[in-house]
């Protein structure tokens, strides 16, 4: 069972995105835990 979620909201950012997940490999956790990535886009004028 999944006991926590770490959500990683980006734009342009590719070279801090491939760190982040070698980070979290890191971590000494016993638990189990999920990692989503949302890729953020700037508005345009049809979302605004």
């Amino acid at each position: 069972m999944i006991t926590f979620s770490i959500v990683i909201n980006t734009l342009n950012r590719a070279a801090l995105l491939q760190e982040t997940p070698e980070s979290l490999c890191r971590l000494r956790y016993a638990g189990r835990f999920e990692v989503i990535v949302a890729t953020a886009r700037p508005p345009t004028i049809r979302s605004r």
